[in-house]
């Protein structure tokens, strides 16, 4: 984040319709905080996607651990900025 300049944070900010007045640790706060919350809202919409999917499978597809619980696979998110 610290290489991004104030008109590249600015324009990101612009594209999401939010504030762009500000300094640079003030613009960087809200990219940050933008970036978290689409983070947050894509990782309920894939589990409610998954959530969905396991009502159509049947049992005997179904992948279990030695609990017999279902096991997930847990994804990194990244933010990508391009100039």
């Amino acid at each position: 984040m610290e290489a991004l300049t104030n008109n590249q944070l600015k324009m990101y900010l612009k594209q999401q319709g939010l504030k762009i007045s500000g300094s640079k640790a003030d613009l960087t706060k809200r990219v940050l905080s933008h970036a978290r919350e689409n983070a947050a809202r894509d990782v309920l919409e894939d589990e409610e996607f998954y959530n969905s999917c396991e009502d159509d499978k049947t049992s005997e597809s179904e992948s279990s651990d030695s609990d017999g619980e279902n096991s997930y696979v847990e994804e990194s998110l990244k933010v990508l900025f391009f100039a």
